[in-house]
């Protein structure tokens, strides 16, 4: 029986394994908060980013919505056994699968990120929304996805709050399936002070280069936005600087690991659950073409990185589709990669 079970079978259990989560306040370090129900800006702490809501979901699981400039988002927080000291935060972003308002993280639904967090010592942070978006600040207006400002709220706004609040120690690390793989890649090319490595699932890290830039337009157009209001015009300035094939130097030291199949059917391809709407033939077809789309930019990518000297781990399997079972079991594979140096 998992922790969660005891903690539902035993009210009374369950009521002294959420303290002091299920009393009034969190207490981490001089700074107390309030986890349950509305929470009111002004108890606080000062800063970019507020908690404006946050329930319990189990001793060690949070459900919170921040607000900052110009983004009001829900995060899952998971918090690792032993809060006694500061921890290292792993930010795990989500890809482009999921449309309309959701409840939680794909991570959590689909991709075992709860039996994963169990046993490390290391604070989980699960944007819950955000498909379409690559995690980026938009340039403008968009009429579907609006004005999204993730990379300003994942580099800015978040990590104080999230360190200050939980226990975070400043040592991030980033790591995503597919869309979100870009844009953990992109996120520590662009930010290489506030992360000390990265994990991509499935990912295509260039958005540049030959025919990258239509995978990009469709990605966003599956949330129904047009990736021409986040970056511009194809070819424009803001492509290049999202592209990390075009910042490799800042990669160079950092923990990185990438993780693609061949499209080939394999084990974990047996018993699958199709999408909403779709066949379990057309989600196999479907996760067939992703995957041979994603080891065909990821390959080209780590060519790159082997050409410029910056070091890696690597798994290209050869079987492996673009689907869930695949992720949850590449998050494992990456966590001696990304965990190096740290206390999990």
């Amino acid at each position: 029986m998992t922790t969660t079970e005891r903690v539902m079978a035993s009210p009374r259990r369950a009521a002294r394994a959420l303290l002091p989560w299920s009393a009034a306040v969190v207490v981490l370090g001089a700074t107390a908060i309030p986890v349950a129900g509305h929470v009111s800006a002004d108890t606080l702490p000062a800063g970019n980013a507020r908690i404006v809501s946050s329930s319990v979901v189990s001793p060690r699981e949070l459900l919170v919505e921040i607000a900052a400039e110009g983004m009001r988002e829900r995060m899952t927080i998971l918090l690792p056994g032993d809060r006694s000291r500061p921890r290292p935060v792993l930010y795990l972003l989500d890809g482009a699968g999921k449309s309309g308002p959701v409840q939680n993280s794909e991570w959590v639904t689909k991709g075992r990120a709860r039996e994963f967090f169990a046993d490390k010592n290391v604070i989980g942070v699960l944007p819950v929304n955000g498909a379409g978006t690559f995690f980026t600040d938009w340039q403008r207006t968009d009429p579907r996805l609006g004005r999204p400002r993730w990379e300003t709220f994942l580099t800015r706004d978040l990590p104080p709050l999230i360190d200050r609040t939980f226990g975070g120690d400043g040592d991030n690390t980033v790591a995503g399936l597919s869309m979100g793989a870009q844009s953990a890649i992109a996120l520590v090319a662009r930010h290489p002070h506030l992360y000390s490595g990265a994990a991509s699932f499935s990912g295509c890290p260039d958005v540049d280069h030959g025919p990258n830039p239509a995978y990009v337009y469709a990605t966003a157009a599956t949330a129904g936005g047009d990736a021409t209001n986040m970056w511009g015009p194809v070819g424009s300035a803001a492509w290049r600087d999202h592209d990390p094939s075009n910042h490799l130097d800042a990669l160079r030291g950092k923990n990185l690991f990438f993780s693609v199949g061949n499209g080939v059917l394999g084990p974990l391809d047996r018993n699958r659950v199709p999408g909403p709407g779709q066949s379990v033939a057309q989600s196999i077809v479907q996760s067939i073409v992703l995957e041979k789309a994603a080891n065909a930019c990821t390959t080209h990518f780590l060519q790159r990185l082997t050409s410029a000297g910056v070091g890696y781990r690597a798994q290209v399997t050869q079987v492996g589709t673009h689907s869930w079972n695949y992720w949850a079991q590449a998050l494992r594979d990456a966590w001696p990669t990304i965990s190096r140096g740290k206390l999990g």
